[in-house]
Parts: structure tokens; sequence; C-alpha cells
């Protein structure tokens, strides 16, 4: 039997803490052997790094230095292809301004500094999304209420006519608080949480990228729907067959919604007209204060990170009806104010950023069971207050 350590590197004061917790699994969990990239940002000293993972042990390292990441990195996507990532600035520049700075991604995963615009009638973005296509780029602003829109060329980010889009319902015209945004894999549909309201809204989108309500354009969540989730793909030959399943979480209901998404041609989607219909089951119980979630690509699982409880929820996803099953154990702990998360493409790391401890936790993912398992790892280098991180 194996003794499984977790070790979290904390940068304090300038020396490097280390705290470990043990269990005894009798399993060893390894990934493919090859090499893969963990983008961390920092909200601590603005900062963006870059680290090498290597994926048979799932262990990262650093890999250049830190590199400037605006003023509060609040949000970070990397493009379908690989090539480019972009952030989103929270804080203002000196001219009072809020940005979105793009990064070219080397083919050793170091990042190079490309442009950065600055958004226009839009306060505190706070979340991205890509198309598809790579073409165009979503900010979820939640200051104002709106959502802009950029098409994609390269490192350059041009604003498109008509942006930013409103995300208030004109039937209901109050403060709505975006703070999460995600676009199907299938395109043309975007959906965004509102943390004031309550709600989910849902947009279609055109191949230029403008915005156009659905009907109904609302959808009720739980209280303060803080984090968005797609299920993973259901593919054969290559090609998406079963519409996928939207996961929302409720920051102060303490829980997950689930939805089915009419996107994909189905029995119960004759026509994809991007409306939701809430699960059955939904809501489904997290832990305390859930801010984020992740779906596993490869395995069914779903993943909750509950910031106010310094840990992670663990479900299982049904294909068939998109139902989540609490696992068991139904938790793993996190480091502190666990933030962002994200699994690696392979399906078998998951990385999460502990913005409170200034740290990343990293955990397996077991062959028969999507339940993560703190690793064994060294200290990591990691930036104060990591606030968002991106995987390849």
């Amino acid at each position: 039997m194996r003794m499984k350590c977790r070790f979290v590197a904390s940068l304090l004061l300038g020396s490097l803490a280390i705290l470990t917790s043990c269990t005894n699994n009798s399993t060893t969990t390894t990934g493919p052997a090859g090499t893969g990239f963990l983008w961390v940002a920092a909200q601590g000293n603005n900062t963006v790094s870059a680290f090498t993972l290597d994926l048979t042990t799932g262990e990262p390292t650093q890999n250049g230095n830190a590199i400037d990441g605006g003023i509060t990195p609040s949000a970070m996507v990397i493009s379908p292809d690989g090539t480019t990532m972009f952030v989103a600035d929270k804080g203002t520049d000196p001219s009072g301004n809020y940005d979105i700075s793009s990064y070219t991604v080397n083919s050793n995963g170091t990042l190079t500094v490309g442009s950065s615009v600055s958004l226009t009638n839009a306060l505190t973005p706070v979340s991205l999304a890509v198309d598809p296509s790579g073409k165009i780029l979503f900010v979820a602003n939640q200051g104002s209420d709106n959502i802009s829109v950029f098409t994609v060329s390269g490192t350059t980010l041009t604003e498109l006519a008509g942006s930013p889009f409103s995300d208030v319902d004109p039937l209901n015209p109050v403060v709505t608080g975006p703070t999460s945004l995600i676009v199907t894999p299938t395109g043309n549909y975007l959906y965004v949480a509102n943390q004031f309201t309550d709600t989910v809204s849902a947009f279609q989108y055109d191949s230029t990228g403008a915005l156009a309500s659905l009907s109904p354009f609302t959808y009720p969540a739980g209280t303060n729907p803080t984090g968005l989730a797609l299920s993973r793909n259901i593919t054969v030959n290559n090609q998406i067959t079963q519409p996928h399943f939207l996961y929302v979480a409720n920051s102060g209901s303490n829980d997950v919604s689930g939805f089915a998404i009419c996107d994909v041609v189905s029995v119960n989607c004759l026509t994809p007209t991007g409306q939701l219909t809430q699960l059955s089951d939904s809501p489904y119980p997290a832990g305390i204060n859930p801010v984020y979630i992740t779906v596993n690509p490869v395995y069914n699982g779903v993943y909750v990170v509950d910031q106010g409880s310094n840990q992670i929820s663990m479900f299982k996803w049904a294909s068939d009806t998109g139902s989540l099953a609490v696992l068991s154990p139904p938790t793993v702990s996190a480091g502190v104010a666990p933030t962002w998360a994200q699994v690696h493409p392979d399906g078998v790391w998951v990385y999460v950023a502990d913005t409170g401890g200034t740290s990343i936790s990293i955990y397996s993912v077991g062959s028969a069971s999507p339940i993560l398992g703190p690793i064994t790892t060294g200290p990591i280098s990691v930036q104060p207050q990591p606030s968002a991180l991106v995987l390849r």
C-alpha cells in the first residue's frame, strides 16, 4: 500500500511553507506519458506564470519567469488551437479603463505578451469564453451588466459593432451582475450566470459574434449563481451526437442547478433552439459557497469548488439524463479559499487555484471512478493569490 500525500506550496513573507496531509490509497494513478502545460494568473503580484506538466505524474515545474498579467487578473482562457491566451483585468489601468490582454503561447509553453485592448462602456470583466471557431471572444462585465464581444485575429482583438450587448431582461430591468459565461461546443449559443437576479440568461449569436436574446431569455437558478459548466461531448466519428447539459454553481444556496440544452438534434430536441429545461432532480447539494464548477472531458466526473468550506464536491454525471450523483466520499479537501479549477484534457489530473492560501492543489482521477485523490508531489513556486488557471 502506497502512502499518498498532498503538499500545498505557499509563499509567505518570501519563504516557502509546505503543508502536507496524507491518506492511504491502495492504487497509484498515472497518466499518459508526455508533457502538458499549466498557466496561472495571480492577483497578489499581478502576474501570469507558466508551468510544464509531467503528464505521467501530474507534477508541474515552473517554466520561465512570471510575466505581467494586468492590474487584477480575474479570468483567463486559451484559444481552441492552443496558440493564444486571453486574460481579463478587473482592475483599472492608469487611464481608468478595464483591459483584456492577449498572449502568444509558444511551443515550449512560455508566453509572449501580445496586445491589450480597453473595454468600452463596460465595467469589471470577470469571465471569458472563446467560440469553438477561435474567432470570437466573449467577456462578462459584472459592473455594467453587459457582454463585450471581440473578433480574434492572433493576439489582436477588435470589438464588434454594437458591443457591448445588454444582459438585462427587458421584462425585468434590474441589475443582473453577470459572473460567468459559457459557449456550447456546437457554437451559436451562449449562457450567462446572473448573480444578482438568481438567473441564467440565454443568447444566440451569428458568425460575426453578434448576440441576440433567446426566448425565453432568463431561467431561474439557485441563489447567487456564480459558475457555469457544460457536460462533456458525446461523439460518434468525431461528431457531437447528444445535446449538452448545463450546470450552475449557486454560491448563495450551496447547490448546483442542472439544465438540459436543446443544442443538438435528438429525440427530445427535434430542432435546436438553445432553450433550457431544468432537470427534474435538480438542484444538487454542494458545500459552502460553491463558486466554480468544472467537468472532466474524458470521465463522467463533475467537480464543484466550495470556497467557503475549502473543499471540492464530487459528482458522477449520467450521460443519458444529465443527473448528478454524489460520489463516495462526497468531497475532497482543498487549500484556503479555492477559487478556480480545471481538468487537464487527458482527464487524469485536476488543478485547483487556492486564492487564500496562495497554492495550487493537485489531484488524480481514479481509473474506475471519477473520485479525486491528492497526489504525491514536491513543492512548486506559486505566485501570491492565484485567481485563475488554464491547462493544455
